[in-house]
């Protein structure tokens, strides 16, 4: 049974407080300026904790990342599950794939990804063999990047098995406001910037269409400072976990999870 979204603000916050976590998932220029408890990386938390439950459900899984960077998704599920295990690694990943429109690729067979494809979601079909493939689909800060999110949305659940989910996360904005910003994001857009604005309601819609199932849908903080002091603390990450849990609207981040339906 998935767990609430408040009870996700009573996990434990430990791989948050990691030095090799931080060294990896972190960009250079920032590493030194977070501190112990980073908000930034609970991008990454939430996807870690929906992932483990999932494997408590399912056993062992079958992953597919969508816009994978250099592996920090990866490389932080790795590290926190050691950490979470004194040092030894659960047997909870199958296989873990990634697909980007640039693929890194030492980095990321450092990570530990096995299947590599180069692909341009906007424009490249995925190929037969994914079809029905994975039981995690994840598309972690990449739908903001596209121009057409729920026509790409629609290819890749075409990846996931019947009962699997997939979960992600992006920028929010109340849905009022979706078509003001957007049209400032596409104005202005950088190459590969963001040209997408999001909202629990955008969502929600794309997922009806589809006849996924919500399982989770949480705002990631209240506010977020790398130079903020109220970083090193605990209490202050699970005061805007219970924040995000109440209002996932919130200008800032959310995270969620849609499950495909065993049958359709």
């Amino acid at each position: 049974m998935r767990k609430s979204r408040t009870a996700f603000s009573a996990l434990p916050l430990q791989s948050l407080d990691n030095t090799v976590i931080r060294q990896r998932c972190l960009s250079s220029d920032h590493r030194q300026q977070y501190r112990r408890y980073p908000v930034r990386l609970l991008r990454y938390w939430f996807m870690h904790q929906l992932l483990q439950e999932e494997w408590q459900h399912r056993g062992p899984l079958a992953v597919c990342e969508f816009g994978v960077d250099r592996g920090q998704m990866l490389s932080f599920a790795r590290e926190a599950a050691a950490q979470e295990n004194g040092g030894q690694q659960p047997a909870w990943l199958q296989t873990w794939d990634a697909v980007d429109v640039r693929l890194q690729e030492s980095e990321l067979h450092a990570a530990g990804y096995e299947r590599l494809v180069a692909l341009n979601l906007e424009t490249d079909a995925l190929p037969a063999d994914m079809r029905c493939r994975y039981d995690v689909i994840i598309l972690l800060h990449v739908l903001e990047h596209l121009q057409d999110p729920e026509a790409v949305l629609d290819r890749v659940t075409d990846a996931l098995k019947p009962g699997g989910i997939i979960i992600g996360g992006m920028p929010v904005l109340p849905h009022a406001l979706l078509g003001w910003r957007e049209g400032i994001l596409r104005r202005k857009a950088a190459t590969h910037g963001h040209v997408s604005a999001f909202s629990p309601q955008r969502m929600r819609s794309w997922a009806q269409r589809f006849g996924l199932h919500e399982e989770f849908c949480s705002g990631g903080f209240f506010l977020r400072s790398k130079r903020l002091w109220l970083e090193d603390q605990q209490w202050w990450i699970r005061l805007n976990l219970r924040f995000g849990a109440r209002c996932p609207w919130w200008p800032g981040e959310f995270y969620w999870s849609f499950r495909r339906p065993l049958q359709q």
